[in-house]
């Protein structure tokens, strides 16, 4: 697996100037290299004078958006590899992005890759062809830290003070799955699910014969967004909270197609549900290049819009939510969020060391729940250890009972499973 995990990861990596910068204003650039799409967005950020000399938060401008349709998950979740196709169009995609970064003469810039490229078997030969033919310096993020940064975007532009939220990632490859209360995390799973994945392990057929899908493929698509669920339908069973918030394109589109008047729980945009639902046979049953010009969607939303609303119909009836808040933001703005806040030395380090221990809580009790149904899992195990690693190494935050040993989850896990558990854990401490 070509999961990338440097030694500062939890801290991401800016590409920054030095920090003794007195500037009020500066440009930063966002890339999020995704399963479906490849994505940047470039701002200017200010800090106005306030009163009594002091700053007021950063003001953002637009200076440049873009979207290129490179579809990396094909294969990937068949076959275990990025396509040399999909490689090189991905390269041609940063080479473009680094020319508009340069021609905006950004101070800061970070660029993430996300459950495709981390399931690759051959992802760190795009990262390595990143740096040396787009000058770009791509990370392999896991899809805890990618929730993270999602969750940054949504709380900094939701008003959730009083609120307990869900929210929902459905990316190409995985779904991220967090619950803040009051803004505060407090739960957080990335469930191996996605519309491209959907798409390659199940769906083919539609885009290669150009038809709809039939009774069996769709209850074949709801066996599988349920099968996915099933490490975390436990907890979630049992979660409750006062709305669900969608981010993602698929989600974006859907609230444009069935808004919700009114919106929900207070916040304006929002997908209606039940509008959705009674939609989603007839949506499932056009072919792509119906839906396209029906709806008026790109090619490679076209075929990823029935997937993605499988997932969140399921998630909606789990939960009886008759609306999906949809705020428009995602990847690239907590990126930016984090980038502008470390510039302007507004980025509190205190409050990060608490937000990635709350994930490595969740992370420690999803491990013991395992262990103590016998079951075991080497994707869950190796996130545990590589998180607690950066904890210790990036926050200095001693062993505690939150903390997890690989001996604590090694002393749960079935004898038979106990040595492959503790090869992974070697294998993730050499990395």
């Amino acid at each position: 697996m070509a999961t990338e995990h440097p030694e500062a990861r939890v801290d991401p990596a800016s590409h920054a100037p030095p920090t003794s910068q007195t500037k009020g204003k500066a440009r930063f650039a966002a890339i999020d290299v995704g399963s479906n799409a490849m994505r940047m967005r470039i701002i200017e950020a200010s800090t106005p004078q306030g009163p009594n000399g002091l700053r007021a938060a950063p003001v953002w401008k637009e200076i440049a958006n873009a979207r290129a349709a490179v579809r990396l998950g094909t294969e990937v979740f068949t076959t275990g590899r990025l396509a040399p196709a999909s490689i090189g169009a991905a390269c041609a995609a940063l080479r473009e992005f680094r020319q508009a970064m340069d021609d905006a003469k950004v101070d800061a810039y970070r660029a993430t890759a996300t459950s495709a490229v981390r399931e690759a078997e051959n992802g760190a030969t795009l990262v390595e062809r990143a740096l040396r033919e787009a000058g770009v310096e791509l990370e392999v993020i896991e899809g805890v830290e990618e929730a993270r940064i999602i969750e940054l975007a949504v709380v900094r532009n939701l008003d959730m003070r009083e609120r307990r939220v869900m929210l929902i990632d459905v990316g190409g490859g995985s779904t991220e799955l967090t619950l803040l209360d009051k803004g505060k995390h407090t739960f957080s799973i990335s469930l191996p699910i996605g519309t491209v994945r959907l798409l390659e392990t199940l769906l083919k057929d539609e885009s290669a014969t150009g038809k709809g899908l039939d009774k069996e493929r769709m209850r074949l698509l709801s066996e599988m967004v349920d099968r996915a669920m099933v490490e975390a339908r436990s907890r979630l069973e049992k979660t409750t909270f006062d709305v669900i918030v969608g981010t993602g394109g698929n989600i974006e589109t859907l609230a444009e197609l069935f808004p919700s008047k009114g919106g929900v729980g207070g916040y304006p945009r929002a997908a209606d549900v039940t509008q959705l639902r009674a939609i989603f046979g007839k949506l499932a049953r056009m072919p792509p290049a119906e839906r396209q010009t029906t709806y008026g969607l790109r090619p490679d939303r076209a075929d990823t819009i029935v997937p993605a609303a499988a997932i969140f119909l399921r998630l909606a009836e789990l939960w009886d939510a008759q609306a999906i808040a949809v705020p428009g933001v995602g990847l690239k703005e907590g990126i930016l969020e984090e980038l502008v806040d470390k510039y302007f030395h507004l980025w509190n380090p205190d409050e990060q060391a608490e937000a990635v221990l709350g994930i490595e809580r969740e992370r420690l009790a999803l491990a013991l729940d395992a262990g103590r149904m016998g079951v075991f899992d080497v994707r869950l195990a190796d996130e545990t250890i590589w998180w607690s690693r950066q904890m210790y190494r990036v926050f200095g935050v001693e062993p505690d009972e939150f903390v997890p040993s690989p001996e604590r989850i090694s002393a749960l896990i079935h004898p038979h499973d106990r040595e492959a558990f503790l090869q992974s854990r070697d294998a993730a401490i050499a990395r």
